[in-house]
């Protein structure tokens, strides 16, 4: 059959040739299920950590498409859905071209190798267990499948009696630590069973909240902070604020965009930034310090499903892949000297008090803003070029964790930068760090069943 077929062909492009027939243009020649001058390329489907996270909680559930061989164009990928979490009631997705309660589609960009799908656990009231949410590969048109099982994240059910608060850790961006929010530094504020706030401590920090009392009695689910001003999420997705006015104490300029979508609020020294239900991002605050993001508004109305930060700065990293950066140019809110490295493939983003560092898909690490903190890492480059699984920081250093289980570090030496006095003992062997921000337990060798 195929050779009658390709007879055929041949006919027709001899005819063609000869100018009896006419056709406007031959893009490729279908032969059987294949076809000639035709590229394809592999999918894979990965899941970064942490694979098990809370109801409704600070994390997110990122689950990496990643193809190989040919990028060229845009590609629409298929999927189905799984497990007892049901999309609507359990979770939402975020960049997805089709999401159903089965079945649904991502798409890569012309170019593109990596598209991150978030799964954003909803609450509810219902107490149903832990609930997984799995995705499989399907076929489709110009790929092959790269992963053929599922891949399985977890939300762990949090309804407990009302009034009760739920504990989850959240990577704070504190002197000495890494990530995403600021503690006040001279107020606090209480959250009560009922929704309240009480804050005192210094006035001008927070501790007079009068101000905005009247909504403050009902309705708080969550507190964010800068090291002088406060803001409450409601459960209706409002944000309310107070505290130093330069310090995001004042959001009358964005006022309108915080009544209602708002699901998590990120924060650094002196500015914050919103996430909203629709992947956009509102700021305010010092505008230096990122309160300002109008020179890369464009890129912040869709797409985000993170935003991490430094002391000056926020990171905002797209479901593409992509990292969009913003704030105090000399605490990473410039990126433009490494700006082709992250247009795509970026599933991590951590952070020191001056620095950042995206992690890659491919194992590779990305770092910028050389003056301090980390931010060059010319010196172990070759070092950090794939394999890295996980980062880690202090205030001015940071250390990357191998798959082999060796550790590249980098930044300020006496901050940790620099480990050349036990390097002998980290080249290998090393499964974990210490971790304010995750239950990392080993099992030791000697309580493992026998046999195994």
């Amino acid at each position: 059959m195929v050779t009658n077929w390709l007879r055929r062909a041949a006919l027709y492009l001899g005819l063609l040739s000869a100018g009896l027939v006419g056709v406007s243009c031959i893009s490729r020649i279908t032969v059987a299920q294949g076809c000639i001058n035709c590229s394809t390329s592999t999918v894979t489907l990965s899941l970064t950590s942490p694979s098990t996270v809370t109801e409704d909680g600070p994390q997110n559930l990122f689950y990496v498409f990643r193809r190989t061989g040919d990028v060229t164009n845009p590609l629409t990928v298929n999927f189905t859905v799984g497990g007892a979490a049901t999309v609507g009631s359990d979770y939402v997705q975020r960049g997805a071209t089709t999401f159903g309660a089965t079945t649904g589609s991502i798409t890569f960009r012309a170019g593109s190798e990596v598209v991150i799908l978030p799964i954003d656990p909803s609450s509810d009231t219902v107490r149903d267990g832990n609930e997984t949410v799995a995705l499989t590969l399907t076929t489709g048109t110009g790929y092959t499948l790269g992963t053929t099982g599922a891949v399985s994240g977890t939300i762990l059910d949090n309804d407990v009696a009302p009034g009760t608060v739920v504990r989850a850790s959240i990577p704070k961006n504190s002197d000495d630590s890494t990530r995403y929010e600021i503690s006040n530094d001279s107020a606090f504020a209480a959250l009560k069973s009922d929704g309240s706030v009480v804050t005192w401590g210094y006035p001008d920090s927070g501790g007079d909240s009068r101000s905005v009392s009247s909504s403050l009695t009902s309705g708080v689910t969550q507190i964010f902070s800068t090291f002088s001003a406060f803001a409450a999420l409601k459960s209706d997705g409002s944000v309310v604020t107070w505290g130093d006015s330069e310090d995001g104490g004042d959001s009358s300029s964005v006022s309108s965009s915080l009544t209602s979508g708002v699901t998590q609020i990120f924060s650094n020294d002196s500015a914050f930034a919103a996430l909203k239900s629709d992947g956009s991002v509102v700021t305010w605050g010092d505008s230096e310090d990122g309160g300002d993001s109008s020179s890369v508004s464009s890129s912040l109305t869709s797409g985000v499903t993170q935003i991490f930060s430094t002391g000056g700065a926020f990171a905002a990293l797209k479901s593409d892949g992509s990292v969009v950066t913003w704030g105090y140019s000399d605490y990473g809110g410039n990126s433009s000297s490494v700006s082709s490295r992250l247009t795509s493939g970026v599933t991590q983003i951590f952070s020191t008090g001056g620095a950042f560092a995206a992690l890659k898909s491919d194992g590779s690490v990305v770092t910028w803003v050389p003056n301090w903190g980390g931010g060059d890492s010319s010196s172990v480059s070759s070092r950090l070029s794939s394999g890295v699984t996980q980062i880690f920081s202090t205030f001015s250093a940071f250390a990357a964790l191998k798959s082999d289980g060796s550790v590249v570090t980098w930044g300020y030496s006496r901050g940790g930068g620099d480990s050349s006095s036990v390097s002998s003992r980290l080249s290998s062997g090393v499964v974990s760090f210490a971790d304010p921000y995750n239950d990392n337990r080993l099992v030791p060798v000697t309580s493992m069943p026998r046999g195994l």
